[in-house]
């Protein structure tokens, strides 16, 4: 009997070792850092595509960057193009436009794209502005949120 009495309380006690020792290391891994928190990053991504019967056609893109200003940009038909800015915060107005160079294209298909990168994750898109009708021009936008 005296044994038992022994085991019982053995296996108590260690029971209530386990006990503690779980709600501890729960209380340690749940505490919210204070005084750490930082403003998530963003990048945002732009993306052209075009598509015409004629070679040698040039579109003219603006941007906002990352300072919020207009990045203009020249590029040349029918090849796609992307470009990243970045960083930036919440709430910025990230635009895209893109106009044909020289004499109207009624050939021109223009696809337009916004993606955003949130602390390094992976692209998401968040506005597209595509046809298949032809297009001498095209805009597109996006507010960070």
């Amino acid at each position: 009997m005296k044994k038992l009495n022994i085991l019982v309380t053995k296996l108590a006690a260690r029971n209530i070792f386990l006990l503690m020792l779980s709600l501890s290391l729960l209380t340690v891994a749940c505490k919210k850092e204070s005084g750490n928190a930082t403003a998530s990053e963003y990048y945002v991504k732009y993306e052209v595509n075009s598509t015409t019967i004629y070679t040698g056609g040039k579109l003219n893109l603006s941007v906002t960057d990352e300072k919020n200003g207009q990045r203009a940009i020249t590029i040349n038909t029918r090849s796609p193009y992307e470009v990243t800015i970045g960083p930036v915060k919440k709430g910025f107005n990230a635009n895209l436009s893109v106009s044909k160079e020289g004499s109207p294209d009624n050939q021109l298909k223009l696809y337009t794209q916004i993606s955003v990168s949130k602390d390094g994750g992976p692209f998401a898109l968040k506005a597209i502005n595509g046809s298949d009708s032809p297009r001498n021009s095209a805009q597109v936008g996006y507010t960070v949120d």
